[in-house]
């Protein structure tokens, strides 16, 4: 006897035919009858009658679905409970960057806990984090800015800078920062990819009461096919840099500040003081591949 069949008998004294049991089962009639004969024949009784309509259970039938109730649930309880088990072994991460792949590499080189990785809205991170939905959360602290007396601890990883990147016979490549509100009516290249710059842009725009002129939307690839007759300028975020985003030739594009409010920001790693000892080899990863990246990036501004 197994719980297999303790779930197959179960479904048939539910549905007082084999027939509908083997529908609801998603099984053939010749097989949950072998099952059934099987239990009988294993127990020594039997557990139906038929009638004309129905098949009609047996007190020996009613005593065995007690302990099926039982028995089934018993295993449920305990499979759910060593999920939670698991799930507590989990590390759970929300960021709203597409730099977390880049930040957390070499992590699954070891044998280390598993990781849940999810990249999500700027402005749904308080909720994930204050309500315990994440372990870490990788952000910047405009939505997280009031919550550091709950129990948050966090670490500067690094700074990020909304960017105007202008090909080389644009008419303001020779600048090295603008206003944003000096690029409202130029026309824009917009790249349909990294939503959460997208977001970012979006809020920018929204405390800046600014609006931007879209001339052009391009997927990555048709972008990299076409970036040699492109004409058109386009926003971006200085992070690109740090995680090697070389989609253009450095030459032939010159990328500058844009000035706003919210348009320089800082991204710190966010953790419960009181699971450090629990996350302490994810941080320092963390850390370790944000100190590298703004290294190599700035190695690579001496060699261009």
């Amino acid at each position: 006897m197994n719980s297999d069949q303790l779930e197959q008998f179960k479904v048939i004294a539910e549905c007082e035919s084999l027939t509908k049991a083997a529908e609801t089962l998603y099984i053939s009639q010749p097989a949950l009858s072998k099952t059934l004969k099987n239990l009988e024949a294993e127990l020594g009784c039997k557990l139906f009658y038929r009638s004309r309509q129905k098949l009609n259970i047996t007190k020996e039938g009613r005593r065995l679905l007690e302990y099926a109730d039982l028995i089934i649930t018993t295993i449920d309880s305990a499979q759910q409970e060593f999920k939670c088990l698991d799930d507590n072994k989990r590390i759970k991460i929300l960021g709203t960057g597409y730099y977390l792949p880049e930040l957390l590499d070499g992590y699954f080189d070891g044998q280390n806990a598993s990781l849940d990785l999810q990249v999500i809205p700027d402005d749904l991170i308080p909720n994930m984090l204050i309500n315990k939905h994440a372990d870490i959360v990788i952000a910047d602290d405009y939505y997280l800015r009031h919550y550091g007396s709950q129990g948050l601890e966090k670490v500067l990883l690094f700074q990020e800078q909304l960017l105007l990147n202008i090909p080389s016979d644009h008419r303001l490549f020779f600048r090295e920062w603008i206003p944003l509100n000096e690029i409202q009516g130029e026309p824009l290249l917009y790249i349909e990819t990294k939503a959460d710059i997208d977001s970012w842009i979006k809020e920018i725009l929204k405390i800046n009461r600014c609006k931007l002129n879209i001339g052009l939307r391009l997927d990555p690839l048709l972008f990299q096919q076409m970036r040699k007759e492109i004409q058109y300028s386009y926003l971006v975020s200085s992070s690109t840099h740090l995680f090697n985003d070389n989609q253009q030739d450095p030459k032939a594009w010159k990328k500058i500040r844009v000035n706003a409010l919210y348009s320089n920001r800082y991204i710190y790693l966010w953790y419960y003081k009181k699971d450090f000892k629990r996350l302490a080899k994810v941080i320092d990863l963390v850390k370790n591949n944000a100190v590298k990246a703004a290294a190599d990036f700035e190695y690579s501004r001496t060699l261009a």
